[in-house]
């Protein structure tokens, strides 16, 4: 992978990124700057040859004609290009391979795939960054009941019980999940809603990766504790962080996690 490079765009020049399902388009011209994003009709077959080989800012003379095409005026003088992945603006929902429960004072550890933004930004210190785009466009779906909860993106991919090396996702980020239950009572786990703002994105020997995230449920109201790692977790070798948090961690983080639903964890 190379996510972490900068790329050089002239003036008259293109180039083409893709990861994914999806493809972007970069054009430089002498006063603006010109990007258009689209998306396959269908997401790469998982594990499947063709979604581990992203294409990383290759030149593209001539794009397809038919693209429709955002502006950007103000920046001229500025040729370098990085294209960052970071987490989706909002929480995502995930649901687990299969009904599940954890019994009281016993924890347990998955594994969750998620479909990476990237922040496209232009120039040297200070970059300016033109915008942010998902390479995969997800559903909405909303968490808790309907006067207190809150508008979440909904995955495709299930929270998996083990990490799988052979099935790399270029345009996803895998994030180490535990769920340690702390109360009175068995723990049944239905659907799991992920506050992605906190975590950061690291390129792995394999794969990109997130920080860890711990939830910890308690009986009553409040239901759980969230914690989230400062570092990246050390299932393979990663480099540096590519992407930063959306918002720092505040520790002792109380979520809600008791809805309509018969049990909806809130990390």
């Amino acid at each position: 992978m190379a996510y972490a490079d900068v790329h050089e765009i002239l003036p008259d020049m293109c180039r083409h990124w893709a990861v994914g399902p999806m493809r972007l388009w970069l054009r430089h011209t002498e006063a603006e700057w010109h990007m258009s994003v689209d998306y396959m009709a269908e997401l790469p077959v998982e594990g499947a040859v063709a979604s581990a080989c992203p294409v990383f800012g290759d030149d593209c003379a001539d794009p397809p004609a038919d693209l429709e095409w955002r502006r950007w005026a103000g920046i001229e003088g500025m040729s370098q290009v990085r294209v960052t992945p970071v987490m989706p603006d909002r929480a995502v929902m995930v649901r687990p391979e299969g009904p599940l429960e954890i019994p009281k004072g016993r924890w347990a550890l998955f594994f969750v795939s998620i479909p990476v933004w990237l922040r496209v930004s232009v120039g040297p210190d200070p970059e300016v960054t033109l915008c942010e785009v998902p390479t995969v466009v997800l559903s909405n779906t909303w968490f808790g009941d309907p006067s207190t909860g809150e508008l979440c993106y909904s995955l495709t991919s299930r929270a998996r019980r083990a990490f799988r090396p052979n099935q790399t996702e270029p345009h996803c980020a895998l994030c180490p999940v535990t769920v340690r239950n702390d109360s009175s009572e068995e723990l049944a786990m239905d659907r799991v809603c992920l506050r992605v703002e906190h975590l950061a994105v690291y390129e792995g020997a394999s794969q990109l990766w997130t920080n860890g995230a711990t939830l910890r449920f308690h009986t009553g109201e409040q239901g759980g504790q969230v914690e989230f790692d400062n570092a990246a977790p050390g299932f393979e070798a990663v480099g540096p962080a590519l992407g930063e948090p959306r918002e720092p961690f505040r520790r002792g983080l109380l979520k809600r996690s008791f809805s309509n639903f018969k049990f909806m964890a809130g990390l």
